[in-house]
């Protein structure tokens, strides 16, 4: 009934995948990740690509490392201040599934966006951690596949930038909870250069 945080990825000789995570609400138990391939003809049918015992599933990213292989990233637990990073490889463009493998704490992998993947094959991934009242970005970055990760960062707004919106309550407690930024975007503009949105 509920689904969220769709992600898209072109396949090699045509087609293309999805996947978002979905059950009866976000953050409840039974939420999973589902999946769908697009050929000429028609999508197919849904399947559940990762499911974690008892917890939701959060965030999946579809996206191919430089030697071809198709990447699915997700995150799991109660809600984002618990969150592990799952991750499941295909060899065959979404057809079949490794086995989850779960990230060492600490790292979350592309948190909402696809990673920029670098000709050299460098990935250069925007990350994010939702703390009780501080959100923060990181680029984790991978120069052999995804194997071995360095964490860079944190990178955080001033701390006089003035992250409200006309739409919060000044006086509310809840407005002023949370102080940051997260799920960051990572573009290439051109030779060395990179931004983030």
């Amino acid at each position: 009934p509920s689904s969220h945080a769709s992600t898209i990825v072109e396949l090699k000789g045509g087609g293309l995948m999805s996947a978002w995570f979905g059950g009866t609400a976000e953050s409840k138990p039974d939420v999973a990740i589902w999946g769908s391939r697009r050929t000429a003809a028609e999508w197919s049918a849904t399947t559940a690509l990762a499911l974690e015992p008892g917890v939701p599933c959060w965030n999946p990213v579809l996206f191919h490392t430089k030697d071809g292989r198709l990447w699915l990233y997700y995150k799991f637990g109660p809600s984002p201040q618990t969150w592990v990073a799952g991750r499941k490889y295909s060899d065959d463009e979404g057809k079949s599934w490794s086995a989850a493998e779960h990230l060492p704490a600490g790292l979350l992998g592309p948190i909402r966006a696809k990673p920029l993947v670098l000709k050299d094959g460098t990935i250069v991934s925007g990350t994010s951690f939702e703390a009780y009242r501080s959100w923060a970005v990181w680029i984790e970055r991978s120069t052999d596949n995804g194997k071995t990760w360095a964490k860079i960062g944190p990178i955080e707004p001033p701390l006089n930038l003035d992250m409200e919106t006309p739409a919060q309550d000044a006086s509310s407690s809840e407005s002023r909870q949370r102080n940051g930024i997260i799920q960051p975007s990572v573009v290439s503009l051109g030779g060395k250069h990179l931004r983030l949105y």
